[in-house]
């Protein structure tokens, strides 16, 4: 798996602060707690880089979403309107239905 790595700081409002890596794997498909990792490493990378506003978010999202993950996304971009954070993080759960009902499918299927 590839990944992008984000310099972060320690205290994000303080640009004085002491700085880390973080390296996010980019986000295709994969099992739920694959996406629950990713998610994790998002929101601290969003944290760390002090993004506090709904377009910056949504760019750093579409930095690391692939693929299937990024059609989904994409697609409810649309339907969610502005890009503000309360859209944002519709957005994400709207991925997070389609990695865990493709899932489920998927295990349906192999038991019936």
């Amino acid at each position: 798996s590839q990944y992008h790595t984000y310099r972060l700081r320690t205290t994000p409002a303080d640009t004085d602060s002491p700085t880390y890596e973080l390296a996010i794997p980019f986000f295709d498909k994969g099992m739920p707690k694959e996406w629950i990792k990713f998610w994790r490493g998002l929101q601290a990378v969003l944290k760390g880089q002090s993004v506090t506003q709904g377009p910056p978010s949504y760019a750093v999202a579409k930095t690391l979403l692939k693929g299937d993950a990024s059609m989904v996304f994409n697609q409810v971009e649309n339907t969610h309107g502005n890009q503000d954070l309360q859209n944002f993080d519709l957005c994400l759960d709207d991925v997070a239905k389609h990695v865990f009902l493709e899932k489920v499918g998927q295990t349906q299927k192999h038991y019936t």
